[in-house]
């Protein structure tokens, strides 16, 4: 899924290394400055809000995609649009 590979590739540039899908945000390395960092850089990724409180609610890279995916469905749908990597029915 594009979206948890981007995810992943914003984790890893904000935590300054490779993360597993699977691995805790916070047991990687984590602290509360990179989680902000974190959060803005998904913000301006997705072009829409996004609260800090999504990473303590889904702290690895599968459990974040799906929950953006779940809750920013129309601001990843219009990302995808504009970057010319949506086919209908993807999402």
């Amino acid at each position: 899924d594009q979206l948890e590979a981007d995810v992943a590739a914003i984790w890893s540039e904000v935590l300054g290394r490779a993360v597993a899908v699977n691995e805790d945000f916070f047991s990687a390395g984590g602290d509360s400055v990179l989680a902000v960092r974190l959060t803005t850089e998904i913000q301006r990724y997705l072009d829409d809000t996004v609260f800090l409180a999504a990473l303590f609610d889904a702290p690895t890279v599968a459990l974040y995609a799906e929950w953006l995916h779940e809750h920013h469905a129309p601001a990843i749908a219009k990302r995808a649009e504009r970057n010319g990597d949506w086919e209908e029915g993807e999402l």
